[in-house]
């Protein structure tokens, strides 16, 4: 004889048997139902994701191209400003240079030696205008008129030319620019290339 006890035991494994059987039903429905959906959800969101990855790595490159460029750029315009402040400064230590070496006996005999040569190139007959610093005129003015060989000239204070002298033919309207800042002014292009090559 079953006793109410075995009776309920066997009762409730029946009923989870039950239960576990239509819940068995129940997943493997939903799972042929639904379970080609997750998959296929999942290999959209697979596919999304390398898409993104690969966007985002187009994304990266293209930044990594444009910052890099921007990097190169930024270089070459260092770079450049760097060479212009030493090129200003060297044509900066060049005046102070000429002004130096305007103190020397080597600058008297240059000045000397371009003055003869370009009064040659003056009319005889034209009058002269002679632009000079105002030290070099207290220098050497006498031995400019001597030069000049009672040629009438009038002398002009420049003290921007630095040194050397400009020499103006006023009816011929012809100048000869021998001044120290316009041999340095002239010299620019051979300085700056010079400069560079060595930077």
């Amino acid at each position: 004889m079953i006793t109410i006890e075995e009776k309920l035991k066997l009762f409730t494994k029946i009923v989870y048997d039950k239960v576990d059987k239509e819940n068995q039903i129940v997943v493997e429905n939903f799972n042929r139902e639904y379970g080609n959906v997750v998959e296929q959800k999942k290999q959209e969101f697979i596919k999304e994701a390398n898409a993104m990855s690969i966007q985002s790595k187009k994304s990266i490159e293209k930044e990594k191209l444009h910052i890099g460029s921007n990097a190169r750029t930024e270089a070459k315009k260092i770079i450049m400003e760097k060479r212009m402040e030493i090129f200003e400064e060297t044509i900066e230590e060049l005046i102070n240079y000429a002004k130096t070496f305007t103190e020397t006996e080597e600058y008297k005999e240059m000045f000397f030696r371009d003055f003869r040569n370009a009064f040659l190139e003056m009319d005889k007959d034209s009058n002269i205008d002679v632009y000079l610093t105002q030290r070099d005129l207290l220098r050497f003015k006498e031995e400019i008129l001597s030069i000049l060989n009672g040629k009438a000239a009038e002398f002009h204070c420049n003290e921007e030319i630095t040194g050397g002298f400009i020499i103006l033919d006023v009816n011929r309207n012809i100048k000869i620019d021998m001044s120290l800042l316009s041999r340095i002014q002239n010299s620019k292009d051979y300085i700056g290339q010079k400069l560079f090559e060595i930077l």
